[in-house]
């Protein structure tokens, strides 16, 4: 005769009827409802939350009678850094390091907390300058390397291969950030820029002149490859005067003045790949 109730939602009318030697009676029992009592909250959403970003947060109530419900608690949060709206929605602001807050919810005489970490993100390492390194004077017909550093925001730097640009004939970046001189007639200034991703840096540069000049018109080397060398009759020697393109004039300097000079000159075979002699003729410096 135990009477097992289950679960209602109001209150139920149950007849129980009961058997004995031909006998039988029956009894009207009402299932009464019992609302079901609040046994705690817990509190869901993320663990992490990146700096300068939102989170939102929501509760859970459980009931004596075994189920779980969403419920609106009052929300509150112990930290500078962030803020919790009525909703449960986190609000994180900048921070420096990895910070700890903790989030609260409260209902109905019940709470709980959670710990959450408001993560750092390190801001994008970006380039932040350019820099150009090198000699500031520099002598006619040679050629100089120089260096672009790229400096970037984290304190690091890497040279780099830039555009580079000059603001005179007389100066041209060759390979490998070389920078070649040419022949100048008086001492001049060249600003050498170099460009890269969107940065820019540039470096005055004084171009010399060597000594005494003599120029010595050449013709009909167009696009040839030309060399050339100098007898010196008093010294008994010859002067290597190098390798050049399409010459319009040979250029030689710090000779000693007042005398005859055998000039030899040899072009760029296509055919054959030798050199011609092509010309000689005394010249007086």
């Amino acid at each position: 005769g135990l009477l097992s109730a289950g679960n209602v939602a109001s209150d139920q009318g149950v007849t129980i009827a009961a058997s004995y030697s031909g006998m039988s009676a029956t009894q009207a029992v009402t299932i009464r409802y019992i609302a079901p009592t609040l046994v705690g909250i817990a509190i869901t959403g993320p663990a992490v939350v990146d700096e300068q970003t939102t989170a939102q947060y929501g509760c859970t109530a459980s009931w004596s009678d075994g189920t779980t419900t969403s419920v609106a608690p009052t929300w509150s949060e112990n930290s500078p850094y962030a803020t919790i709206s009525a909703s449960g929605l986190l609000s994180v602001g900048d921070v420096q390091s990895d910070k700890s807050v903790i989030v609260s919810a409260g209902f109905q005489g019940k709470s709980a907390s959670v710990s959450v970490v408001v993560k750092y993100v390190p801001p994008p390492v970006v380039l932040e300058s350019i820099v150009i390194s090198g000699p500031d004077y520099i002598e006619e017909n040679t050629s100089v390397p120089f260096i672009c550093t790229a400096h970037y925001s984290d304190g690091t730097s890497i040279e780099v291969v830039p555009a580079w640009n000059t603001d005179s004939s007389h100066a041209t970046m060759g390979a490998g950030n070389t920078l070649q001189i040419g022949n100048i007639v008086a001492d001049e200034t060249v600003v050498l820029t170099a460009s890269y991703l969107g940065k820019t840096d540039a470096k005055t540069l004084s171009l010399l002149m060597v000594g005494t000049q003599v120029a010595y018109p050449l013709d009909n080397f167009n696009g040839k490859r030309v060399k050339a060398r100098l007898w010196d009759e008093r010294m008994q020697e010859w002067h290597e005067l190098g390798e050049m393109d399409n010459p319009s004039e040979l250029v030689v300097e710090n000779v000693t003045p007042d005398q005859w000079y055998w000039v030899t000159i040899k072009e760029s075979n296509d055919v054959t790949g030798a050199w011609d002699n092509v010309h000689g003729n005394w010249i007086s410096m």
